[in-house]
């Protein structure tokens, strides 16, 4: 409520996931804003927010909830996730 924009809220959910697909595992990260996309209106050159380890995507969700969860869809591994 006081933390700032967004602050505790959790967008992510097992819904945004292929069929078949699971979840592996999420880490605290920042992602660097390209400088040739437009929208950057916070002038700062990293957006911190949970980088999420799906079987098949990973996904980014910014702490900013003004900017869209991007996910990297069809990731190849060189081994399966559950021989990790």
């Amino acid at each position: 409520m006081f933390g700032g924009r967004g602050a505790g809220r959790k967008r992510f959910s097992l819904l945004l996931l292929e069929e078949g697909e699971d979840y592996v595992a999420d880490w605290e990260a920042s992602c660097r804003w390209p400088a040739g996309v437009s929208g950057n209106w916070q002038g700062q050159p990293q957006l911190p927010g949970r980088l999420r380890l799906c079987s098949k995507s990973l996904f980014f969700e910014p702490e900013d909830t003004r900017v869209p969860i991007a996910r990297c869809a069809r990731i190849r591994t060189a081994q399966p996730a559950d021989a990790l």
